[in-house]
């Protein structure tokens, strides 16, 4: 049985993991790579997996630093002259903001044991 230390860093590991994800690809997709490991090591470790598929599911959504991560990022950035410099930089801290609210509320809601 893993520690409650080790299971906040697979939290956050599968967290970045999948950010960085669907930066580049379709957020749906991305949910649908990263689940199936978050299963299985949450199995493995005889947690409960709810609270890292909640996290998958949430950075799945955090498609804040390219405009190639959401349709609704292109197509705003045309009308608003956005380039990638200013995604990345007005990206970082929505991504950091919205894993500090699932790092501090997931656990509690769904347990890791």
């Amino acid at each position: 049985m893993g520690g409650s230390t080790s299971m906040y860093f697979i939290f956050t590991v599968l967290f970045i993991v999948t950010v960085i994800i669907t930066q580049f690809m379709n957020n749906m997709a991305a949910c649908g790579v990263i689940s199936p490991i978050a299963i299985t090591i949450a199995g493995t470790l005889g947690a409960d997996p709810r609270a890292f598929i909640m996290a998958i599911a949430i950075a799945a959504g955090c498609g804040y630093m390219t405009p190639f991560a959401s349709g609704t990022n292109q197509r705003m950035s045309v009308f608003a002259k956005s380039t990638i410099v200013d995604y990345m930089r007005y990206g970082w801290p929505l991504i950091i903001i919205t894993y500090l609210c699932a790092l501090l509320i997931l656990p509690h809601v769904f347990p890791f044991f």
